[in-house]
C-alpha cells in the first residue's frame, strides 16, 4: 500500500486529537495536516490496513527543542508537560490506552557538547517517564535517528546519533532517516520524506511488536 492519493477521503479508522477543541477527528490531508501531508497520514494508512478497530494519534510538534532542558524541563513551556496534559484530555471523550510513542528529535542537542554527551541518559529518562506517566510500562518507543549532516552549527550530531542507535531498552527501536528528502532549508523533511517516514514507522512497529 502506497501513500493515499491527493484528495483521498478521511481515514475513518484513524483518529487524531484536536487539542484546541479536545475532540477526536478522522485523519485527512488538509484537515489534520494543514500543509497537506505529514507522516501521520501514511503511518495511519499502513496501521489501519492490517488491523481491526480504530487507532488514535496524539501529535505534538515543537521546533528547535532540546532533550536536555526543554523536553525534560518542567513548567508550561515544557513540550513533555504539554504532552502529558493532552493524554487525560484525550481520554475524556473515549477510552484510550497509550501503546506507543514516535519521536523525531535531536538536532538541538547536537549544538552543545554537554547536551550531546548526556543524550543517552536523557533519552532513557524520557522513555521511562513516558511509560510511567502513560500507565503502560511496556509502551513501545520508536525514534527516528537524526540524519548525518555536515553542519557547523550542530557539530556534535555523531554523539546524538550514536546514542539513539545504541540505546538498549526493552520495546525501543530506531529507524534510518538519512535518505529522507528535505525542503530547501536542509532541515525539515518534505512531503515525500514525511510520507516515507510514516511508512517506515508503521513497518518497524509491525515487525518488532504485536501491536
Amino acid at each position: 500500500m502506497n501513500s493515499p492519493p491527493p484528495g483521498a477521503p478521511p481515514n475513518e479508522n484513524a483518529l487524531l486529537l484536536d487539542a484546541k477543541r479536545q475532540e477526536w477527528i478522522s485523519i485527512a490531508q488538509g484537515r489534520t495536516e494543514p500543509a497537506g501531508f505529514g507522516s501521520a497520514i501514511t503511518f495511519a494508512a499502513r496501521m489501519t490496513a492490517r488491523r481491526k478497530g480504530k487507532i488514535g494519534i496524539i501529535k505534538l510538534s515543537r521546533g528547535d527543542c532540546n532533550l536536555a532542558r526543554d523536553w525534560l524541563g518542567e513548567g508550561e513551556n515544557s513540550p513533555y508537560e504539554h504532552l502529558r496534559e493532552m493524554q487525560p484530555a484525550a481520554g475524556k471523550t473515549r477510552p484510550i490506552k497509550t501503546v506507543g510513542m514516535l519521536c523525531i528529535q535531536g538536532g538541538a542537542d547536537a549544538k552543545n557538547e554537554e547536551m550531546a554527551t548526556a543524550y543517552a541518559a536523557n533519552l532513557k529518562r524520557l522513555i521511562n517517564s513516558a511509560r510511567t506517566d502513560s500507565g503502560n510500562p511496556e509502551m513501545f518507543f520508536l525514534f527516528g535517528r537524526i540524519p548525518a549532516k555536515d553542519d557547523t552549527t550542530k557539530p556534535h550530531w555523531p554523539l546524538v546519533r550514536q546514542a539513539q542507535q545504541d540505546l538498549q531498552l526493552k520495546n525501543y527501536a530506531w529507524i534510518h532517516c538519512d535518505d529522507l528528502t528535505l525542503f530547501k532549508d536542509g532541515i525539515h523533511f518534505d512531503t515525500a520524506g514525511m510520507a516515507t517516514l510514516g511508512r517506515r514507522q508503521a513497518r518497524m512497529i509491525r515487525s518488532t511488536s504485536n501491536r
